[in-house]
C-alpha cells in the first residue's frame, strides 16, 4: 500500500513539476489552442455502490463531490491531441434510514485522472474535447457509522466501523481501487468548461470469497482555465 500511495504522489510531484517549467520556459497561457493549459473544477457525481453476495445483486445510491485540478499538454507532431494528469480530492457517502434507524456511509480519497483527449475547435469561442482513460484512486478514511434503538434501555446506540481496518474474518475494503473513464468537455472562451464523464469500475473495492463491491458513476464538472 505505501508503495502504491508513493507512486500517485510521484505522479502527482512529475504534474506539477511539469506544470512549473512549462510555464518558466514559455510562459503561462489558458488557451486551449497553445501548448499545454491548467484547469480548476468542482464536480457532482450520483453513484451507484454494487454490491454482490454470493449470487444476489445489490445497488445503494450514493453520492460523490470532487474538487481538482488538471493539466493538459499536447503531444508533439500529434495535432489537437492531448495528454491530461490532474489531482482531485473526493468525498463520497451514502446514508439509509430504516425504521428510525440510520446507517452513514463515507470515504475521502485522492484521484489521479489520467486521460487521452482529442481537442475539436468549432469556433473561435467554443470547443469540445472527447477523452477517455484511467482513474487511479487512494482512500484515505473510511468509516461506516450506525445509530439505531436499543429496545433494552430506550435509548440510542452509536456504532462506528473503519472499513479499511480488517473484521475476524480478515478482510477489508481496499484503500486502492482503479477504475476507467469516457466523456467530454466543452470550453467557452479559453475561459470556462463543463463536462460529462462515465466512470466505470476495473478493480473492486471489497472482495472475498462469497461477496464483492465496486462502484460507477456519471460526474458532472463545471471549472475554470488558467
Amino acid at each position: 500500500m505505501k508503495k502504491i500511495a508513493y507512486l500517485i504522489a510521484a505522479m502527482v510531484s512529475l504534474a506539477f513539476a511539469d506544470s512549473a517549467s512549462a510555464q518558466f520556459v514559455t510562459g503561462a497561457s489558458n488557451s486551449t489552442s497553445g501548448d499545454s493549459f491548467q484547469s480548476f473544477y468542482i464536480s457532482y457525481a450520483p453513484t451507484n455502490m454494487n454490491y454482490q453476495y454470493s449470487v444476489i445483486p445489490l445497488t445503494r445510491s450514493t453520492k460523490t463531490v470532487s474538487v481538482g485540478w488538471a493539466k493538459d499538454v499536447a503531444l508533439q507532431n500529434v495535432e489537437n491531441l492531448y495528454y491530461e494528469i490532474g489531482v482531485a480530492a473526493q468525498y463520497m457517502w451514502c446514508k439509509e434510514v430504516d425504521d428510525g434507524d440510520t446507517e452513514l456511509t463515507s470515504m475521502l480519497g485522492v484521484k489521479v485522472p489520467l486521460s487521452l483527449a482529442y481537442m475539436l475547435p468549432l469556433s473561435a469561442n467554443l470547443s469540445i474535447m472527447p477523452y477517455a482513460g484511467l482513474d487511479p484512486t487512494l482512500f484515505i478514511l473510511g468509516t461506516q457509522k450506525s445509530t439505531y434503538d436499543d429496545y433494552y434501555d430506550d435509548e440510542k446506540i452509536t456504532e462506528k466501523t473503519d472499513l479499511f481496518k480488517k473484521d475476524e474474518d480478515g478482510d477489508a475494503f481496499s484503500r486502492f481501487v482503479l477504475n476507467w473513464h469516457v466523456g467530454g468537455k466543452v470550453f467557452l472562451n479559453d475561459k470556462y468548461f463543463a463536462g460529462v464523464t462515465y466512470e466505470g469500475p476495473i478493480t473492486n473495492l471489497y472482495k472475498d470469497e462469497d461477496s464483492k463491491c465496486n462502484y460507477n458513476m456519471t460526474i458532472i464538472s463545471v471549472g475554470l482555465l488558467f
